[in-house]
């Protein structure tokens, strides 16, 4: 199991992935981080493989904390796919499958 890291070390790593999210948000379409990051991670997160944790969760929560700065809150989904904060359907088909398709390394 990894050694636990401190809140400085986490808030540091956090800042360089917001960074690089800064350079990618000027790249990517405007709905790229419009998507429910938790759904994501239940269907794509392959329990079996050795996958590093941490990163993945510090890129979770750049995420999360892009989605604050571009769309004025977290996206949750229901099991409808409407956003629980707006009751507006998120169109996820345009995003997800770049991901997978480009099978991104957290």
């Amino acid at each position: 199991m990894d050694k636990k890291k401190s809140i400085k070390q986490i808030i540091t790593d956090l800042v360089e992935s917001l960074k690089f999210h800064q350079h990618n948000m000027k790249q990517v379409s405007s709905d790229y981080y419009n998507y429910d990051r938790g759904l994501f991670m239940k269907m794509y997160y392959d329990m079996d493989k050795q996958q590093d944790v941490y990163g993945i969760d510090i890129e979770t929560l750049s995420t999360l904390c892009v989605q604050i700065h571009q769309i004025g809150h977290i996206v949750h989904t229901n099991d409808e796919g409407k956003d629980i904060r707006t009751n507006k359907v998120i169109e996820e088909k345009k995003t997800l499958p770049l991901m997978k398709q480009r099978e991104i390394e957290w």
